[in-house]
């Protein structure tokens, strides 16, 4: 018996858990994004030795049902493979956008503080005074949190020396963007502060 596979565009498939699925499905009857019944839901892969998700092609199925032993449900993906890099049995890491395009603020996780069920971080006001500031969290990408709420995108927030900060503390900050650029620091410093990054 001879096996036919295809390599150019190549199948990928996954699995996803119950409460992706719900998620995925809710968000796809609202009209914020397509799924891989409705429509091309893109999909983004990444390899072994590969960074960050550089691979994007498209969900074309979705099982009708979910497995009830694992409780997840299978998933399946087209990728272009013009170079028939990808063959059959590789493992791979997939990425599926859960939703529109849109602005957040983030922040390197270091610059977050936890007081039992509470997330927080001290921002720095115009009179280089350390402030308390509750903030809800969303999810970690490329390496930076979201916040999802109790930032203004103005705010400068201290990411070093968090642990020395304490409300209404004068600080003496190394003011500095998410761009990177360069700063012009005090002789001594004692925080550093950085304004919170406002990506997509």
């Amino acid at each position: 018996m001879t096996t036919i596979v295809s390599l150019d565009p190549i199948y990928c498939y996954f699995e996803a858990d119950e409460r992706a699925y719900l998620k995925g499905m809710r968000q796809s009857r609202n009209g914020d994004h397509t799924n891989g019944r409705a429509g091309k839901q893109p999909v983004y892969v990444g390899l072994a030795d590969e960074e960050a998700f550089p691979r994007q092609g498209y969900i074309d199925f979705v099982d009708n049902r979910l497995d009830q032993n694992t409780g997840t449900i299978t998933g399946r993906a087209v990728l272009p493979n013009p170079d028939l890099l990808l063959v059959p049995g590789l493992f791979a890491r997939v990425r599926i956008p859960a939703g529109g395009k849109y602005k957040a603020l983030m922040l390197p996780p270091e610059a977050l503080g936890s007081d039992l069920s509470q997330q927080f971080v001290f921002v720095v006001d115009n009179q280089n005074l350390a402030q308390y500031r509750k903030v809800a969290m969303g999810p970690i990408i490329d390496g930076l949190r979201v916040i999802r709420d109790g930032l203004q995108p103005d705010d400068w927030v201290i990411v070093k020396g968090v642990q020395r900060a304490k409300t209404g503390a004068k600080v003496d900050p190394i003011k500095q963007d998410s761009a990177g650029s360069q700063p012009s620091p005090p002789a001594e410093p004692e925080r550093s502060a950085q304004k919170s990054n406002s990506g997509r």
